[in-house]
């Protein structure tokens, strides 16, 4: 069978398309909820391991009740990641069709109530944009 090769400008135009933007725009309120989201992920994971070395460690009739409890933090925190990743696919869908219509990010952000959330993660700069975001 006969493979399928695209062209280098074919493929470049693809990993253009399935990209996420450089720039995404946040009002203040959707910018707060996607960091409360963050910090609830991260600390549900942080406490998911601690409970899970007691329960490790405790061979009596304890260890049940630990388990359902990291198992109650982990629904909680697998239903962050789902509420994060829906609202964050939003703002990325929202930004291509800016960039698509020929619209500037930093033309929505004159709004005071909008923030810029720059594509920081590649910056290694996420959590100190993340507080200033927060801040603003």
């Amino acid at each position: 069978m006969p493979k399928e090769t695209l062209s280098p400008e074919r493929a470049h135009d693809l990993e253009k398309a399935l990209s996420a933007p450089k720039e995404i725009v946040a009002d203040q309120a959707t910018a707060r909820r996607l960091d409360e989201l963050c910090c609830l992920m991260t600390d549900t994971c942080g406490q998911i391991e601690a409970v899970l070395q007691l329960a490790i460690g405790e061979k009596s009739e304890k260890q049940p009740a630990y388990i359902r409890t990291a198992l109650n933090l982990s629904a909680r925190g697998t239903k962050a990641i789902k509420m994060f990743l829906s609202e964050w696919g939003v703002l990325v869908e929202e930004s291509k069709s800016r960039k698509n219509s020929g619209r500037s990010a930093k033309d929505s952000t004159r709004d005071p109530n909008l923030a810029l959330i720059l594509d920081s993660i590649q910056s290694g700069n996420f959590r100190e944009e993340r507080k200033s975001l927060i801040r603003g």
